[in-house]
C-alpha cells in the first residue's frame, strides 16, 4: 500500500453538544398482533409438544436389544 503525507489540519477547538439520546427504539407493533396473544399461542404450542413428547416415552420399550 502506498503512503501518503497527512494533510496538514487546522487544530478544532470548539465546544460541542452531545447528541442526546431519545430514550430507546419506538418499536411499534404492527396493527393487529399482540405480545399478550403471540406469548399464549406459543405456550401452548410448546405444551403440547412436551405432553405428546411424554406420550412418546410412555409407549416406547425402554431397554435395548
Amino acid at each position: 500500500m502506498e503512503k501518503f503525507e497527512h494533510l496538514p489540519l487546522p487544530e478544532f477547538k470548539a465546544d460541542l453538544e452531545r447528541k442526546k439520546s431519545s430514550g430507546g427504539g419506538g418499536y411499534t407493533l404492527p396493527e393487529g398482533r399482540s405480545k399478550r396473544d403471540y406469548s399464549r399461542t406459543q405456550i401452548r404450542k410448546a405444551q403440547a409438544i412436551s405432553h405428546n413428547f411424554s406420550k412418546l416415552k410412555e409407549r416406547k420399550p425402554s431397554g435395548g436389544s
